[in-house]
């Protein structure tokens, strides 16, 4: 292919002196398997509420806690695999970062309040969509990008997937890249 863009151009590489070209200026990384890809804590912390009618019996409304957190890093395959499928991409030119993340079907260890019909013992942090993005995020900038934003991402159920409602949360990152 570079032999022959180069073939009617005098020996100059055409793509060169396309607009936009800007060697150097974007950094892409991928989360490394063999280190520690992700480290925090993942949280959920859920109040459920509505009506439930277990037959033969009438409706019967419920409410109750669903709170847990999982701490990272892992040392579970599983949930190591579905952390460091993460890709980064830093602008340095604006100091803007893009994220994609895998978080559906992480395993969150749950205690479930008082009032609670259910038995589970973890529930998945999302369900349903693929990866996360957030494109062109803003951030403190220099060698150590840290930032945080809201996000609005899948839903999570309880009662076998009887009864689901759509996530909402706040992520926040730091990326050391030198």
């Amino acid at each position: 292919m570079m032999a022959f863009a180069q073939s009617g151009q005098g020996g100059e590489n055409p793509f060169a002196a396309m607009t936009g070209m800007q060697p150097g200026r974007y950094r892409n990384f991928a989360g490394d398997r063999t280190g520690t890809c992700a480290e925090g804590t993942v949280t959920v912390q859920d109040v459920l509420q509505g009506v439930t009618i277990p037959p033969p019996n009438p409706a019967v409304a419920y409410r109750f806690s669903r709170d847990g957190a999982l701490d990272l890093p892992q040392t579970d395959s599983a949930v190591t695999d579905t952390l460091c499928a993460a890709e980064v991409s830093v602008d340095t030119a604006t100091n803007e970062v893009s994220l994609r993340l895998s978080l559906q079907g992480l395993p969150v260890p749950v205690t479930l309040g008082p009032g609670a019909f259910t038995d589970e013992s973890s529930t998945a942090f999302a369900e349903g969509e693929g990866p996360l993005e957030l494109l062109s995020q803003a951030t403190t900038g220099g060698k150590v990008l840290t930032g945080s934003t809201g996000i609005e991402y899948g839903s999570a159920s309880h009662n076998s997937g009887q009864v689901s409602a759509d996530l909402s949360g706040k992520i926040s990152w730091s990326l050391d890249y030198e």
